[in-house]
């Protein structure tokens, strides 16, 4: 079997939303209160951005908390990399409905500030 036929729902989407971005990107991927990256991207974003890198099942990360994310996006756009956050979606529902867990469906895209954007400060 594959890696990739291995990976769990969430893993599995976020590979595929990994796949619709440009090489050099980090995706942060929210789950709960923390933007989180996994696999290259954890190793670079915890390079680039001073963070723990962890590792969960072989599976490098590393995280961020949500509310601190302008200032980390700030920095990732002066190191010249785009870090587009996205938002774990679940369709409980449907997966209901079929007898099963909550299934993965499409991130969706986070708002970036301008000012992030910009590299000032909100408020300023």
């Amino acid at each position: 079997m594959s890696a990739e036929a291995q990976l769990t729902p969430m893993m599995a989407q976020y590979r595929r939303i990994k796949g619709e971005l440009p090489p050099d990107a980090l995706l942060l991927f929210r789950l709960g209160d923390f933007y989180e990256m996994f696999f290259e991207d954890a190793q670079a974003g915890a390079h680039l951005l001073n963070l723990s890198l962890t590792a969960r099942n072989g599976v490098p990360m590393c995280g961020l908390p949500h509310h601190a994310a302008g200032g980390y996006l700030a920095r990732l756009l002066q190191a010249g990399r785009d870090g587009p956050p996205r938002d774990k979606r679940w369709c409980h529902g449907r997966a209901q409905a079929a007898g099963g867990a909550a299934a993965p469906t499409a991130g969706r895209r986070v708002r970036i500030p301008n000012s992030v954007r910009h590299g000032r400060r909100e408020g300023r």
